[in-house]
């Protein structure tokens, strides 16, 4: 079995059964991320997995954190301005809420 130093625990939300998972290993950042899984023990399963593939990374040196963490993964992640996020919501979301997106 794998040692896991990840603080695992089992928390009760709208959405069912998840497990979150938190790493806390000197010289990186902490990282947290939780698993829903219909199946409370599949559930389980994955967040020791992904726990013990970072944490091996880490003591090995070869983990890679993200410099910028990403919020959105499409056109919205190019917004560095107030006024790139205005642009954005004029094009984007403004046409389909609103009858006059200006």
């Amino acid at each position: 079995a794998l040692k896991i130093m990840a603080n695992i625990r089992l928390i009760k939300n709208k959405k069912g059964p998840a497990y979150k998972v938190e790493i806390r290993i000197k010289g990186y950042r902490r990282l947290i991320k939780t698993f829903y899984n219909p199946d409370a023990k599949q559930a389980k399963k994955e967040a020791q997995l992904w726990a013990a593939d970072i944490e091996l990374k880490m003591q090995k040196g070869i983990y890679k954190e993200d410099s910028q963490v990403k919020v959105f993964e499409d056109d919205r992640s190019k917004i560095y301005l107030t006024g790139d996020l205005i642009d954005y919501f004029k094009k984007e979301i403004a046409p389909s809420r609103y009858s006059y997106a200006e």
